[in-house]
């Protein structure tokens, strides 16, 4: 490395001190002398041809920076580092278009402390006493806030691999896309730290990014942070680039693309450390308590999901780093949901059978029932064939619960040995126990024969009734509405019955039966439904607005159909509500199809038609559908 401006004595030897190889300095007019025993070259050509640097650190004040670094250019040094602030917006200009025309430099900076390899080397200002050799890599805009992620991911016990402080300049050199392609595969470098702030879109970058790099294999895990976001408009907040200004992307906006792309987004330094070390360490202990072979399942309630069969500690890194901070809705990174937050991780056991025991509700036979399915026997079945394979079923009374000979029965239908007769009771009747005392409708377990004569069960899934909730409190309280789709979670506060679904043709519908056979006539057209959404009997012009705002802010959807047959609801009342719509959530911003029949429908399509909103109006059920079918293709 060689120093530009080489007065900067006390930098020069600390970073000597510190393991770096400095080789020289630049400083004109004093070619020929020397300085800490080191030469000092007139010109940085000068020094590339003597000593042939790998990197030009550049200490000069910004109004001489933009020479500097491009004297280092034209000398195809492979880094440049440049720490001065408030280098002039234009000189910035200046020296990108001369890095456009190259491939030989790479800039970091200005306004940056640097870039450091704990106890390995430095270039830069960085206090290096504070950093810790470790397996951490952090890239931020801010010095300050990389120092603190440096004291936080210390304190956990992590250290740091590489740190690049890329600045906060308008137009650095280096961006925080780049740090992360660096850390992506750096060997050393197990978890990742991106620090953001206001000005540019670098986050939205490097969120793309990350969104891309989790679909790898083993992706290391991102924490991430935005500062500014409570910043004024129009301020410049201490970095040139720190600038938020009207139409640019907030903070919030930010830490919301780089929460959707995966990584885990916190609210101060303070806790990068800890939130690294908890994403790092639980994974690790579990599998080393477990002895090493083990199977990884995220816990999700909404869904049924995979489960990751791993064989050693850096596998299962990999993979709880692939899974954590995925959503858990329709898309893996469906915005409407949360991330997944939790693991389970259990060791691995050798399966010689294996069932499928589903406690429910025999709706034939009006009375509580257990099924039973061999899944052993039906691997490879199509799923057609799977549908008619015979399920043993063992109806049973709530009042007088499981007996004895029903445990039998099951036990003998499963081809059990009867010193596993005992467990089976033991599982069915704490089954029936939460079906009777929750208010269950549907519990359901795979049940596990392993090769060392134990029955275990596993990826239970247990669905309770809403009716009960009031009756239900303790069990109602565990309700995590987190991990539920937000649009069906507010939906419920009025009323509304709201199924999120893979289309783009909204639906606002009075009664469950009509809802369905409208999401399947946009499909007979040749349509897909964005959801489905029952408005019920009891529906009023707030909930009815309510409904049409959820509509309206899902920008997945090209068009809305407005299926209503009026009985209780109101036909002038929906047009009402879909003209208040209109009116305080703004104007329409994708084509609207209305079928209104029932009570005072002709006073509704009167309305409607009064104020000109350019709806379509359709009578016929089969021609309403067909036409938001059409009007949402021709939109996509």
């Amino acid at each position: 490395m060689i120093l530009r401006f080489f007065k900067a004595t006390i930098n020069a030897k600390d970073t000597i001190e510190y393991g770096t190889s400095v080789v020289g300095g630049v400083s004109p007019g004093k070619g020929g002398q020397t300085h800490l025993d080191l030469p000092v070259f007139n010109t940085v050509q000068e020094a590339m041809f003597e000593v042939k640097p790998h990197v030009s650190a550049v200490f000069v004040p910004a109004q001489f920076a933009a020479k500097a670094i491009i004297e280092s250019i034209e000398a195809e040094v492979p880094l440049v580092v440049s720490v001065a602030e408030h280098v002039p917006v234009h000189d910035m200009l200046r020296v990108h278009e001369i890095l456009r025309t190259q491939s030989k430099t790479r800039l970091v900076g200005p306004n940056c402390p640097g870039i450091i390899a704990p106890e390995q080397c430095r270039v830069g200002i960085m206090p290096y006493k504070q950093y810790t050799r470790g397996c951490v890599g952090i890239v931020s805009k801010s010095g300050t806030l990389s120092y603190e992620a440096v004291g936080s991911t210390s304190r956990a016990g992590l250290g740091q691999s590489i740190v690049v402080g890329m600045g906060g300049d308008m137009l650095p050199g280096t961006t925080l896309a780049d740090g992360l392609r660096l850390f992506f595969e750096h060997e050393e470098t197990k978890g990742i730290i991106v620090i953001g702030e206001i000005g540019g879109e670098a986050e939205l970058e490097a969120a793309e990014l990350i969104k891309e790099y989790r679909k790898t294999a083993n992706p290391k895990p991102v924490v991430a942070m935005v500062a500014g976001r409570t910043a004024p408009e129009s301020k410049t907040m201490g970095h040139a680039g720190a600038v938020f200004s009207a139409g640019d992307i907030t903070a919030g906006a930010k830490a919301k693309a780089l929460e959707d792309a995966g990584a885990i987004v916190v609210p101060h330094p303070g806790v990068m450390g800890e939130k690294m070390r908890e994403l790092l360490d639980e994974t690790k202990d579990a599998i080393e308590s477990l002895g090493g072979n083990v199977v990884i399942k995220p816990q999700v309630l909404l869904e049924k999901s995979r489960r990751y069969a791993v064989k050693d500690e850096e596998d299962a890194e990999g993979i709880a780093a692939r899974i954590l901070g995925h959503r858990t809705g329709l898309h893996p990174f469906d915005d409407s949901v949360s991330t997944i937050s939790r693991l389970y991780i259990e060791g691995t056991v050798q399966v010689d059978k294996e069932w499928h025991i589903a406690m429910t509700i025999d709706r034939e036979n009006y009375c509580p029932v257990i099924r039973l399915k061999d899944l052993k026997s039906s691997q490879g079945t199509p799923r057609h064939e799977e549908q008619k394979s015979p399920k043993s079923s063992f109806v049973f009374s709530l009042t007088n619960g499981i007996s004895d000979n029903i445990i039998a029965d099951i036990s003998k239908t499963l081809q059990l040995q009867e010193t596993k007769m005992e467990t089976l009771g033991k599982i069915l009747q704490g089954m029936f126990r939460i079906f009777s005392e929750k208010e269950a409708i549907n519990l359901e377990t795979h049940l596990l024969s392993t090769s060392d004569g134990h029955l275990i069960c596993s990826d239970s899934g247990f669905f309770f009734d809403d009716a009960a909730q009031k009756r239900q409190p303790d069990l109602f309280a565990l309700r995590d509405s987190a991990q539920e789709i937000r649009e069906e979670v507010e939906a419920e506060k009025y009323g509304l019955v709201y199924v999120r679904m893979d289309g783009n043709i909204g639906n606002v519908v009075n009664g469950a039966g009509l809802a369905m056979a409208t999401n399947d006539a946009i499909s007979l057209y040749g349509g897909t439904s964005a959801n489905f959404l029952d408005a019920g009997g009891q529906a009023t012009k707030e909930t009815m607005l309510q409904a049409f705002g959820i509509i309206m802010r899902d920008e997945r959807v090209k068009a809305i159909l407005v299926n209503i047959y009026g009985g209780i609801t109101r036909c002038d009342m929906i047009a009402e509500s879909i003209i208040a719509a209109a009116s305080e959530l703004g104007p329409l911003r994708v084509p609207m199809v209305v079928r209104l029949q029932g009570t005072n429908s002709e006073a509704g399509l009167k309305l409607l038609s009064d104020t000109d909103l350019g709806i379509h109006v359709e009578a016929d059920f089969g021609e309403a559908a067909r036409k938001a079918a059409e009007l949402a293709n021709q939109d996509s």
